[in-house]
């Protein structure tokens, strides 16, 4: 790392509209072959049958599984990382990025904190958690326990005017984030990576190692979308004097 990120000066850019940042090409669809087979083996059924409510019965159900299959593929998204495939999570409302490590699938969400009346909470507008892919496939939420909130994955946060924040891991002070809402009154998640302006996308961080308190990181990966060219921009940072991950919960 080069030093400390500041808070940009210009925030033109991120009025623009931007992309998913999730690359097609890491996108791993599964499941077609399951699908095919079964419209295939509905559509013999169809033809060799002479009964009329069995026409039917089967017809709907083709049409059924057609329209659920999209659903199932998505849901079923992953991205490869160190030879495992880890889940992406769904796109929501609230959601601004998230960070994925090894040794496992368990997924840190950090979402906008939105309180019951449909308001950003102004002095905490950030949340983290986990989506604890090892116990549901869907990524059950549970909340960070008090060594993660306070040494690995949660947030310090300062306002710097209105809907503007600058945010950063409490074990990583190096690489600081920006959250932002738009003239369009959407909120976004910035950070520099290859030294442009992205939308932040995800972290992950490759842990090789080392002990429970002091994990060797090998590197930090970031991606985003870059604001001017819409191309999505990837950074490993190697340079990582003090572990991201410190103190996080192997249970995690």
């Amino acid at each position: 790392m080069r030093g400390v990120y500041r808070l940009p000066h210009d925030f033109k850019q991120a009025n623009k509209k931007v992309k998913s940042v999730t690359s097609s090409k890491t996108v791993e669809k599964v499941g077609e072959n399951t699908w095919r087979q079964s419209s295939i083996f509905t559509l013999t059924a169809l033809i060799q049958s002479k009964d009329r409510f069995k026409l039917l019965f089967l017809g709907f159900i083709m049409v059924f599984l057609s329209v659920l299959q999209p659903n199932v593929a998505r849901a079923q998204s992953t991205i490869l990382r160190e030879g495992m495939a880890y889940p992406i999570p769904p796109t929501t409302a609230n959601r601004m990025f998230f960070l994925q490590r090894t040794p496992n699938t368990n997924t840190i969400a950090c979402d906008l904190n939105v309180g019951s009346n449909g308001q950003v909470n102004a002095k905490i507008p950030l949340k983290t958690y986990w989506l604890r892919y090892g116990d549901s496939p869907k990524g059950q939420k549970k909340d960070l326990n008090f060594i993660q909130r306070h040494f690995a994955y949660g947030l310090n946060i300062k306002q710097r005017g209105d809907g503007k924040y600058e945010f950063w891991f409490v074990s990583y002070k190096k690489y600081h984030m920006y959250l932002l809402q738009t003239k369009d009154g959407k909120w976004r998640v910035y950070g520099k990576i290859n030294d442009k302006l992205t939308v932040l996308g995800s972290i992950f961080i490759y842990i090789n190692g080392g002990s429970f308190w002091n994990p060797h990181v090998d590197y930090v990966e970031l991606r985003g979308q870059d604001l001017s060219s819409g191309k999505e921009e990837v950074q490993r940072l190697t340079d990582v004097k003090k572990d991201p991950d410190e103190g996080h919960d192997k249970a995690g």
